[in-house]
């Protein structure tokens, strides 16, 4: 007998499926109006035990509590097994034209997207791939939600800022410059596709895959869905203090000989001038030091010092 996948076994705890497209489920008020996607699993790799019974708990939660609109919580990468992809990394292929509908995967997420073109917000649920320290959980939003403060929506008869959605999280915020800006013509992440048909768009990195245990941060989904009006509002809820972060430089590797000077930790503080990277430049004949441009955090760093040609080495990050 084969041995269910993570996504199989968390389904099963699921009330039945009542969604557009498989492993999607749609809950919808008694009154009209706006769609709202909560996204989990684009990576099946990023799956926590605690996941089996958060989920659907939220799920549950939301169907207690519907008001207005249509919530649908959707699984991302169900071909994937447990893996991060099969094929290729389908939260980068967002928006792209002419996909390869014969690849299951690229196919589902042409299926994601008819859905995310018609929301006003997509809450997409991640893990990152470097260990986390309790607390250090955040959110990710685009940077072509900036201002953040003057970016804004109508969903449900309310007004609301790409900050104040972010805020309602509860996590530091990373305003990042998706690199398909420079490089596709396409959104290629699904943050990004959503903001490019009128909504919002946030990842949350709610913990490590390193760690089994981590939890979903439900909590803030809720609060989001509350701020939107898709929910009956809690008797008594807790402010979220907002902490929004930007990308100060982002260090892709020049070379073969690229490495990091050491194994940073994800938010870890670098002063400004610190040597980062290192690199030799052939045609200069001479090593090329990477050095801290300000005051900053490290993000997203990986957890070998040694880098791959053209792969990002490094997120340095400062208050936004």
């Amino acid at each position: 007998m084969n041995k269910l996948t993570n996504i199989q076994r968390v389904s099963q705890l699921m009330p039945p499926e009542n969604g557009p497209i498989e492993k999607s489920w749609e809950i919808t008020g008694e009154e009209a109006g706006d769609l709202v996607v909560v996204k989990f699993y684009e990576h099946p790799n990023e799956f926590s035990e605690s996941d089996l019974e958060s989920i659907p708990k939220l799920v549950q939660e939301i169907r207690n509590k519907i008001k207005k609109g249509t919530v649908m919580i959707i699984f991302g990468n169900i071909n994937a097994g447990n893996e991060r992809y099969k094929t290729g990394d389908t939260n980068r292929i967002y928006g792209k034209p002419n996909k390869n509908l014969s690849d299951p995967e690229q196919a589902r997420v042409e299926a994601i997207e008819n859905i995310l073109s018609k929301s006003k917000i997509c809450i997409d649920g991640h893990a990152t791939r470097h260990p986390l320290q309790e607390g250090q959980e955040f959110s990710v939003i685009p940077s072509s939600h900036s201002s953040l403060d003057t970016f804004e929506i109508d969903i449900n008869g309310i007004t609301i800022s790409a900050s104040t959605i972010g805020a309602k999280l509860g996590h530091p915020i990373l305003v990042h410059e998706n690199s398909s800006n420079k490089h596709h013509p396409y959104a290629q992440y699904s943050d990004e596709f959503t903001f490019r048909n009128g909504g919002i768009g946030i990842t949350m990195e709610d913990g490590s895959i390193h760690d089994p245990n981590f939890q979903r941060n439900t909590k803030g989904i809720i609060s989001v869905l509350e701020a939107t009006g898709s929910i009956k509002t809690r008797t008594l809820h807790e402010t979220c203090q907002q902490a929004v972060f930007q990308t100060s430089q982002d260090i892709i590797a020049e070379g073969d000989s690229f490495q990091l000077t050491k194994v940073f930790k994800n938010w870890e503080k670098i002063k400004k001038d610190t040597p980062v990277a290192s690199y030799y430049d052939e045609t200069e004949d001479r090593l090329i030091i990477i050095r801290a441009q300000r005051d900053c955090y490290a993000l997203f760093a990986r957890e070998k010092s040694a880098i791959e040609y053209g792969q990002r080495a490094i997120l340095l990050v400062t208050k936004y």
